[in-house]
This record gives C-alpha cells, structure tokens and sequence, in this order.
C-alpha cells in the first residue's frame, strides 16, 4: 500500500468515504483512471500533481512521499472538500 492509498484509508477510516468529482480530480490535474494508478503505484504521479494532491488532502508532499509502514499520519488528514474544488 503507497502513502496516497493509505493517506485515503486513513480518512476512510474516520466515516468519510473518498468519492472525487471531475472537477477534483481536474484541480489535482489527473483523471479517475490515472489516479487509480497512483493508488494501486502502477504509476507515479509528477511533483506538480503530487503537491495538488497534498493540498487537496492538507498534508505536506514530505507526508506523501516518506510515510514509513509504521508511521501514522502526524498531520491529521482532513477529507477532501469537492465544493471548494
């Protein structure tokens, strides 16, 4: 499981169920397809989609990119909010 999957698993967790709209996934500048690929790490995303992705959470990249297995999420991510995206 890569750091996004379990950034989403994380919010999951908290009763919010991870629906994103066109336009979310159009502000993280991917699509639902692609975004998959970064969730199951067929693909990486590029660091531009990686920071969207981080604001989009309300995380830092670093969060993204160095979450160890046994590292929980010191940042407290927040769901998503589709309306402001």
């Amino acid at each position: 499981m890569n750091n996004i999957e379990k950034l989403i698993s994380e919010i999951e967790a908290k009763g919010f169920l991870f629906r994103a709209s066109r336009a979310w996934y159009r502000s993280v500048g991917t699509n639902p397809k692609e975004f998959a690929k970064f969730r199951k790490n067929q693909k990486q995303p590029t660091f531009i989609q990686l920071q969207n992705i981080a604001t989009a959470f309300k995380v830092s990249v670093d969060e993204l990119i160095t979450k160890t297995e046994n590292q929980s999420s010191t940042l407290n991510p927040q769901p998503y909010d589709q309306e402001s995206n």
